[in-house]
């Protein structure tokens, strides 16, 4: 007998459009072209660009290192559009706790690479007649940002 939820996963899988960047459930990724430095600007600009603030940068390869745990280049950018924070949390309070909008530099295998949250998929998680809707204008964002570095 055929699994019919396995069916339909494989067949969203095939009907998927294939991308540059690689993407699993919940979050993007993509290989910077630039140098760990200059792809960290060019995600602040991008995202002032799509009328984003940046609302703090982690660096948490020195933050871990000073506390004894070494680690490559790790940075995490946190953006955030107050319309769509507004209306996101207008449908579900909740919503807040995915907020503001990660963006991961790290260094891997002497790649740069990028990464943030699918906000298609965070959407199904929270209430809200326009929650889909939402989730899909910031990741149409987020992927113009990505964009700003990709290889």
């Amino acid at each position: 007998m055929i699994n019919t939820l396995a069916l339909a996963v494989a067949m969203a899988i095939s009907a998927a459009p294939q991308h540059a960047h690689t993407q699993r459930s919940m979050e993007m990724t993509v290989v910077s072209k630039y140098t760990f430095a200059v792809t960290i600007e060019t995600i602040k600009r991008a995202a002032i660009e799509e009328k984003y603030g940046v609302q703090g940068v982690h660096e948490l390869s020195k933050i871990l290192t000073e506390k004894g745990f070494p680690r490559k280049n790790m940075t995490i950018v946190e953006v955030c559009h107050p319309k769509h924070a507004n209306d996101a949390l207008n449908n579900d309070v909740l919503a807040g706790l995915m907020m503001p909008c990660p963006i991961m530099i790290w260094e891997e295998d002497g790649k740069i690479l990028v990464s943030t949250i699918d906000t298609r998929a965070m959407a199904r998680m929270y209430r809200g007649d326009q929650m889909m809707a939402i989730g899909e204008t910031v990741y149409n964002s987020l992927r113009k940002i990505l964009s700003s570095v990709e290889k």
